[in-house]
């Protein structure tokens, strides 16, 4: 969706109008920026409420059964957190992409590469490290809530970044040009 938002504009020959209408530069940003983050926060949400669901009705003893509350939390605030990232890194991509095609593959590849890193990670660790497989085993076994707090501050720190950098970016007169 992110992707598509000022890609889409430029394609469709409808970013000039939008660019013209006396909508402050910050109000035109948010608004694109916002609708993504909550598209895509509400749709995490929706399964995660889904899947307890479902998982009640598959184990069908009579009983409510629910996540953990540091569970339901973590997964609220990661996700809000991954959503703007990933917002984030759409406006930067759709603001220079030409196409909406464009700005989608390369945020598909901004997106694809780190997971595929994380994925690798613990092979190489392994294969290269004489003793990978006792980091890996530390990581693993690491307590939950510091886990949860290292990747809480590492989103939010990666997206304080980004945000600047789009506040940065976004000047209606380099859109126009």
């Amino acid at each position: 969706v992110i992707g598509e938002s000022f890609a889409g504009e430029r394609e469709r020959h409808t970013l000039q109008t939008l660019l013209a209408s006396r909508l402050p530069d910050r109000a035109i940003l948010f608004g694109k920026l916002g609708s993504a983050i909550a598209y895509g926060w509400g749709m995490t949400l929706c399964v995660l409420a889904l899947s307890a669901i479902s998982a009640n009705i598959a184990i069908g003893d009579g009983q409510v059964h629910f996540y953990p509350p540091i569970l339901v939390l973590a997964n609220v605030i990661i996700s809000l957190l991954v959503a703007v990232l990933v917002g984030l890194m759409g406006v930067l991509v759709s603001l220079r992409a030409r196409t909406v095609q464009e700005a989608q593959q390369m945020l598909f590849a901004a997106i694809l590469i780190p997971g595929l890193v994380i994925q690798v990670l613990p092979i190489l660790l392994t294969s290269l490290m004489p003793n990978g497989k006792d980091v890996i085993r530390q990581i693993l076994e690491a307590d939950f809530n510091h886990v949860i707090a290292v990747i809480i501050g590492f989103c939010s720190v990666v997206s304080l970044g980004l945000f600047l950098i789009v506040l940065a970016r976004f000047q209606r007169a380099r859109l126009t040009l």
